[in-house]
């Protein structure tokens, strides 16, 4: 059985959705996601989950749903590994604020409590059809049995499905897509 926890926010507690910080059960499913990912298995596959709220993102099925249509599906490609961040997302630079080569790390530094480093998000990514995503979410899908991936008809998804169950994770959007994209609508409005 595979662990869904990897697919949650463990942040979410924080935020307007706190259902993301595990898996939850709807319907005869067992869904997880952190916002960006999002998984599906079977209830009777799965036993580590908590029952939906109604806090918990209501169109889950709707986005799986989109996957269950595909016809074509493609072998999960090797990931590469990314040297800054080891495919985790989050890398680690100098502090800023306490750092500046000549002194040493201020102990008291809000900013990263006297280590010296602080942790960033990485912005490596890997690119499936027409679709950029986050390397850790290729990472994570790669890791599935039996992962396949393919094209969703709807902009800037890719579906997943893997043995026991199917998926979504959202493409990354760049500023220059969205200033064409908005550009676009603007040259098409009367």
């Amino acid at each position: 059985m595979i662990s869904l926890l990897p697919f949650c926010d463990e942040n979410a507690a924080e935020s307007r959705l706190p259902g993301m910080v595990r898996p939850w059960r709807e319907g005869s499913f067992v869904y997880a996601t952190n916002g960006a990912i999002l998984v599906r298995v079977n209830a009777e596959d799965f036993t580590l989950w908590m029952p939906a709220t109604e806090r918990v993102l209501n169109n889950c099925g709707t986005l799986i749903e989109h996957a269950l249509k595909i016809r074509r599906w493609e072998k999960w490609p090797k990931i590469p590994t990314c040297r800054r961040c080891d495919n985790t997302g989050h890398a680690f630079q100098a502090c800023a604020d306490c750092t500046d080569h000549t002194d040493p790390v201020d102990d008291e530094c809000v900013e990263c409590s006297g280590t010296g480093e602080v942790k960033t998000l990485c912005d490596c990514t890997i690119t499936l059809g027409k679709t950029t995503i986050a390397l850790r979410y290729a990472e994570l899908c790669s890791l599935l049995p039996d992962a396949r991936w393919a094209q969703t008809t709807k902009e800037h998804k890719i579906a997943f499905k893997f043995s026991g169950g199917y998926g979504v994770v959202m493409g990354m959007v760049f500023p220059k897509e969205r200033t064409e994209k908005r550009h676009r609508l603007r040259r098409m409005q009367p």
